[in-house]
């Protein structure tokens, strides 16, 4: 149990963990060629989650003290060439 604003007891069983996405990761690639040329990308993925123990939406009462964060994926790339004493690369 935990008590809300307001002093009630609420009975949390059930409601996920607050800011813990059931399922995140980050997956990557990286090529190197001997010429110099080189290119990496990586995924960086969460799914939803409850900013807040008390999982209320706003359509509950005191829904504007919590929400529910959308899932996310973040693409990362970048492309480059390696000389002898410098690199150059573009990264987005």
């Amino acid at each position: 149990m935990r008590q809300r604003l307001g002093g009630e007891p609420v009975d949390l069983s059930g409601n996920s963990l607050d800011r813990s996405p059931a399922v995140s990761f980050t997956v990557g690639a990286t090529y190197d060629h001997v010429s110099g040329v080189f290119a990496s990308a990586s995924l960086n993925y969460q799914s939803s989650y409850w900013s807040d123990v008390f999982n209320l939406g706003p359509d509950d009462l005191a829904g504007d003290l919590t929400e529910k964060i959308d899932s996310a994926s973040i693409l990362n790339a970048q492309v480059g060439y390696r000389f002898d004493n410098f690199t150059v690369y573009v990264f987005g």
